[in-house]
């Protein structure tokens, strides 16, 4: 195993954990903390989400402790007008999933 892949490991394992104790889980959570990752990898391969669903998102906006949490709301729950209604990904191919993004995170850099 390269340089390159140790370290793209190493540094995946850490942030995971970091990530992961650092923000609560409410019923919609999921444990885990690639979301940006798992939107990336999404638009290269959209067949690694293999579940979702409909709820209502929003967005915390107050300066607190929940500052920029996503908020989500049943499809069946009385919301505001301003609330929409969004395809959430629940389940992902997880195989695929980690191997697009640890091809992607070991590459050696573009000279």
């Amino acid at each position: 195993m390269g340089l390159y892949k140790k370290i793209g490991i190493l540094l995946s394992l850490i942030v995971v954990l970091f990530v992961s104790s650092a923000f609560p889980q409410n019923e919609y959570s999921l444990p885990g903390c690639m979301w940006d990752e798992i939107a990336g990898a999404a638009l290269i391969d959209p067949s690694i989400i293999t579940g979702q669903k409909s709820l209502y998102m929003d967005i915390d906006v107050d300066h607190g402790a929940s500052y920029s949490k996503t908020i989500f709301c049943d499809a069946k729950t009385k919301v505001p007008p301003y609330v929409r209604l969004a395809n959430v990904q629940f389940d992902i191919d997880a195989e695929k999933f980690y191997k697009i993004y640890m091809d992607l995170m070991t590459r050696a850099p573009r000279p």
